[in-house]
């Protein structure tokens, strides 16, 4: 390994991992072997404050040559552990998963979500003359520092135009099919007008693009009877 190999060329790592590691002055990633991945995080924290999880999953993943995701699933008791035992570091709150999917969906989402390949749907509910529209979005993530960037900033810009959270990040179901969704959300809109305004909004737009670099997703529409 070169000497002064810079730590976003690790799996899972980018430049606002990289950043963030260097204003805790971790600037090779032979430092941040040396150090392990709960040391690197703690002096982050220390520095930063307030600081996702993501960042430990993807820095023991650079370390260990495994996606972010993996590590999030079957190392995240050890490392949790290890971390409040790490000397001046307070960890994070971990958001809980809500219901799943379909059953915050509600009937009819089977039909809808088998339908759908991997990437985002929209799905099309009648009420009286107006029409609900829900935005189902498969994101994979790619540089989870980035997308924590993204998923913080995005609320308020949904929320202009009238949308809101309907799922974020929760437990999924796969009921047939091939699809195996990577991360599923569900946005609400009042009606297509709104969602299409929202969608193109200068609000919208540099936050679509900071999801476009931190994530790979598709696009699907399908709108009801």
């Amino acid at each position: 390994m070169p000497r002064h190999q810079s730590p976003a060329t690790l799996r899972n790592l980018g430049p606002r991992s990289e950043r963030l590691l260097a204003s805790a002055g971790i600037t090779t990633a032979a430092h941040l072997r040396r150090i392990g991945s709960v040391a690197a995080y703690a002096r982050v924290q220390h520095v930063q404050g307030k600081l996702s999880l993501n960042l430990l999953w993807a820095l023991e993943g650079a370390l260990t040559d495994l996606p972010w995701q993996v590590v999030a699933r079957e190392h995240r008791t050890s490392l949790l552990l290890a971390l409040e035992e790490h000397p001046r570091v307070v960890r994070p709150s971990v958001r809980p998963q809500g219901r799943t999917l379909m059953a915050r969906l509600g009937p009819g989402a089977e039909a809808t979500m088998s339908a759908a390949p991997q990437g985002m749907a929209l799905a099309a509910q009648h009420h009286g003359n107006k029409m609900t529209v829900y935005v189902i979005a498969d994101i994979e993530v790619l540089d989870p520092v980035l997308f924590e960037e993204y998923r913080q900033k995005v609320p308020a810009a949904i929320a202009a135009y009238g949308g809101r959270y309907v799922a974020r990040g929760g437990h999924t179901e796969v009921l047939e099919g091939s699809w195996a969704p990577k991360r599923c959300v569900v946005l609400e809109f009042p009606d297509m007008e709104r969602f299409k305004t929202w969608w193109s909004s200068p609000e919208y737009a540099p936050l679509r693009a900071l999801r476009q670099r931190a994530s790979n997703s598709s696009l699907v529409v399908t709108q009801g009877l």
